[in-house]
C-alpha cells in the first residue's frame, strides 16, 4: 500500500496525500482527517517506519554545500532548520562539503539529500544523479541538470531581484549599480542575479556599472568600489547580491562622502545593517527555508514518486530601517 493508492482511493493528488499524512502544505483539516482514515482503513504503513523494520535505509539526509557557504549567517541558519526537521523525524544529518581547490569524489550514505545553492551544471549533482539517491536542489538549477534532481526548491531571485530593482526605483534610484560576487565563487543564483540586473539596465535604457568582490571584501576592496562608484558619477545606489556586503559598504561610504546612499541587499545580515538608513534588505527566513526544504526532501523519500516536483520559498519579507517587516507574498 503506497501514497498512490491512497490518493487513488480518495481521488486526490498524491501531492495532498503526502503533505497530510507528514503535517507540511496547506491542507484542510477535513481534507487531512479523510486521508489519515483512508491510510488507516488501507493499512498504509509509511516508508520510513517500514525501512526501519527492515533496516535498509540509513537513516540520515545530507546536506551539500558550495565552497565558502560557511562564510555568511544565511547559510548557517539554512542548516539549524534542516537539523530542526531531522531532529523531529529522528535522522541524523550529514553536512556535505567542497574544496574548491581539490574536488573529490567520495562515498555517499544518505536517503535522500539536498544541495544548497546549487554552482552552474554543478558536477556534485552529476555525481549523486549516478547513485540513485533522492535529491533535491534548493536554489536556481542549470537547466541541463533538471532531469537529474527529484524536484527543486527555488528561492525565487528570479522574481526578488526585480522586485528589488523596481524598489529602488521608487526610492529615486535612476541608475543603481550593482555588487555581485566573484564568478570564482558564484553559485547559480548570484549568477543569475547579475544576469537580471543586466537585462534591466538594457530595457530601462541606463548604463550597466558592475563591481565584483568574494564573500569577505576587505576595507581595501570596499575602496575601490567606492570610488569606482564615485568614477561613474551618476550612480544613485547599489544591488547588493552577497549577504553582509551593504552594510560595510553604506557606513564606509558614510564616512568618506558624508552622506548615505539607498542599498538594496537581496538578503539580509542583521549583524552588520542595524541601524542603517536608505537600506532595503530581503529576509530570506534562512532557518525556515531549511526547515522547509528537509521536510520536502523526507516526504519525497516516503512518497517514492519519481514525477519531478518543483517549489518556491515564499516566506520572505522586505526590512526597512524604522519600518515594520514587510511580507512580499501575502
Amino acid at each position: 500500500m503506497t501514497i498512490v493508492d491512497i490518493a487513488r482511493e480518495l481521488g486526490i493528488s498524491k501531492t495532498t496525500v503526502s503533505s497530510a499524512l507528514h503535517g507540511n502544505g496547506r491542507v484542510s483539516d477535513e481534507t487531512r482527517a479523510l486521508v489519515v482514515a483512508a491510510a488507516d482503513r488501507l493499512g498504509y504503513v509509511s516508508n520510513q517506519a517500514a525501512q526501519r523494520l527492515r533496516g535498509s535505509r540509513s537513516q540520515s539526509i545530507g546536506l551539500h554545500l558550495f565552497p565558502n557557504s560557511q562564510a555568511r549567517n544565511f547559510y548557517m541558519q539554512f542548516i539549524f532548520g534542516v537539523m530542526e526537521h531531522a531532529a523531529d523525524m529522528s535522522l541524523d544529518l550529514t553536512l556535505l562539503t567542497e574544496n574548491r581547490w581539490h574536488p573529490r569524489r567520495r562515498s555517499l550514505l544518505a536517503d535522500g539529500i539536498l544541495v544548497l545553492d546549487p554552482a552552474p551544471d554543478d558536477p556534485f549533482i552529476e555525481q549523486v544523479s549516478q547513485t540513485g539517491i533522492p535529491l533535491i536542489a534548493v536554489g536556481a538549477l542549470s537547466e541541463g541538470q533538471r532531469g537529474l534532481v527529484r524536484a527543486q526548491f527555488s528561492g525565487g531571485q528570479d522574481e526578488l531581484a526585480p522586485i528589488m530593482l523596481e524598489r529602488l526605483r521608487a526610492a529615486g534610484v535612476r541608475r543603481p549599480a550593482i555588487i555581485a560576487l566573484d564568478q570564482e565563487y558564484a553559485p547559480l543564483w548570484a549568477a543569475e542575479a547579475l544576469e537580471i540586473y543586466l537585462a534591466w539596465a538594457e530595457r530601462e535604457r541606463v548604463e550597466p556599472l558592475v563591481l565584483r568582490t568574494g564573500f569577505w571584501p576587505t576595507d581595501a576592496e570596499i575602496e575601490s568600489m567606492i570610488d569606482a562608484f564615485d568614477e561613474a558619477g551618476d550612480i544613485g545606489g547599489l544591488l547588493v547580491v552577497q549577504q553582509g556586503v551593504a552594510g560595510p559598504f553604506s557606513q564606509r561610504y558614510r564616512e568618506r562622502c558624508g552622506e548615505t546612499i539607498w542599498i538594496g541587499a537581496l538578503a539580509a545580515d542583521p549583524g552588520t545593517e542595524q541601524g542603517i538608513e536608505k537600506l532595503m534588505a530581503l529576509d530570506l527566513h534562512a532557518q525556515s527555508f531549511g526547515r522547509e526544504a528537509a521536510r520536502m526532501l523526507t516526504g519525497m523519500i516516503d512518497d517514492g514518486s519519481p514525477e519531478f516536483e518543483w517549489r518556491v520559498n515564499r516566506d520572505v519579507s522586505l526590512l526597512m530601517h524604522g519600518r515594520d517587516p514587510e511580507p512580499l507574498f501575502a
